[in-house]
């Protein structure tokens, strides 16, 4: 089973936890449709966008990490990924476990609500990533039912499914997106309908209202990519995982864009086997990529750990490893940059008993981790995937629940920086 959950830091510089509230109410039912946003070239879907009933409203936290409960929220779904225009609109987008459908879930400063996408077939469709301009236009990115990825478009009034480019092998997903304005975004993934020896990684651009598939560049053909961030227009980073020809796991993946073609970078420190899920770029200079390595296994030291979390620090010539104060047995899944001296990682621990959500705090100088609040009675299924902030004191995170014994009702947790 699994649950919905975001978590929300109300004056994140404090770093002082609160405790959760219990998960209350019903899910909301499908009901009015949205207007169709601006982009919707040919094939595109409009979006059925239905008011859901009950909206939970945020409680303002003392400080720190807290969970306040969302009775909007649906069973049986997750969410990847969180983006915010501003402090006061925010989106999460993931999908319903059954039947397969998109789902969004918006914040307007006072509650989050949620909000359904209909593309028609009601299989295979889900949202990986999302990324919002100051204007409040937003891009979500995923996988759909046709021959392309999903990519749906909001224009402020209403989401709408614009068509994605196929790119001929099938089994297109895109898992991030960034957008250097509105005339300006990447998308990155992987097409490949067969396993993981046979994925290559898919890039695309978005410029003069149409979407483009860029080529992108490869240690092998089999290379999938998980996250993208521009400081410019002309300097982009795409991180992800590779694979060698038996499907096994291979090293981690950067790749850069110079603002005439992607190339595979050299000599990062990426590990073998590992990947990396998240990155973004504060400035040209100061850049953070964050994942896990895969150090375990038969050629692994005695008593090594099967995984650890892995960052990595761009500092405008050169990317370093940094260590984390997580030291195994843990993933980071997303990393963002309020300002470039304030930073924040988010994953799992996934040690017995004791793990759980997983946030890391970066101040300047060094990472340290930061009590996130528990989730369930025994929390060691409980993930972090997507993190915003709007600003240095208000910070939002999106997850999962994988807990078997917890109530089966999907909620998100909300809360605004206090006055």
């Amino acid at each position: 089973m699994e649950l919905l959950v975001a978590l929300v830091c109300a004056a994140c510089a404090t770093g002082v936890p609160a405790g959760p509230p219990s998960p209350t109410g019903a899910p909301p039912s499908r009901t009015a449709a949205a207007a169709p946003a601006t982009p919707t070239p040919s094939g595109s879907v409009p979006i059925t966008t239905p008011t859901p009933a009950g909206p939970a409203t945020a409680t303002p936290a003392p400080g720190g990490w807290s969970a306040v409960d969302d009775s909007a929220m649906p069973p049986m779904s997750d969410l990847n990924a969180v983006a915010c225009a501003s402090d006061t609109e925010c989106w999460a987008v993931g999908s319903l476990l059954g039947p397969a459908d998109a789902l969004f879930e918006e914040y307007t400063g006072g509650s989050w609500t949620a909000v359904y996408s209909a593309d028609g077939s009601g299989a295979g469709f889900g949202l990986q990533g999302i990324t919002c301009l100051p204007s409040g236009d937003c891009w979500a990115v995923g996988a759909g039912p046709g021959p392309g990825a999903a990519i749906e478009y909001y224009d402020g009034s209403g989401w709408t499914a614009v068509s994605s480019p196929p790119s001929g092998a099938g089994g297109d997903q895109l898992n991030g997106i960034a957008c250097v304005s509105s005339e300006d975004c990447w998308a990155v993934g992987f097409s490949g309908v067969a396993d993981d020896a046979n994925k290559e990684p898919l890039i695309e651009h978005y410029a003069a209202g149409v979407w483009t598939d860029v080529s992108g560049a490869s240690t092998v053909a089999q290379d999938t990519l998980a996250a993208v961030s521009c400081a410019t227009s002309t300097d982009c980073w795409a991180v992800g995982t590779s694979y060698v020809a038996s499907g096994d796991q291979g090293p981690a993946v950067i790749e850069h864009y110079d603002g005439s073609a992607w190339t595979l970078v050299t000599g990062a420190p990426v590990g073998a086997p590992g990947e990396l899920s998240g990155v973004t770029c504060s400035t040209s200079t100061e850049c953070w990529a964050v994942g896990v390595s895969y150090v375990g296994g038969s050629s692994a030291p005695t008593g090594a750990p099967f995984i650890a979390p892995v960052i990595d620090h761009y500092d405008g010539s050169s990317w370093t490893l940094v260590a984390s104060p997580t030291a195994d047995s843990a993933f980071l899944a997303d990393v963002t940059c309020p300002s470039p001296a304030d930073c924040w990682a988010v994953g799992e621990d996934i040690q017995i008993l004791t793990g759980g959500t997983l946030i890391e705090h970066y101040t300047g100088s060094d990472w340290s981790v930061v009590v996130s609040p528990s989730l369930t009675p025994v929390s060691s299924g409980d993930e972090i995937l997507g993190i915003a902030c709007p600003s240095t004191t208000e910070c939002w995170a999106a997850g999962t629940i994988n807990y078997t014994g917890f109530p089966e009702e999907a909620f998100i947790d909300a809360g605004v920086t206090p006055g």
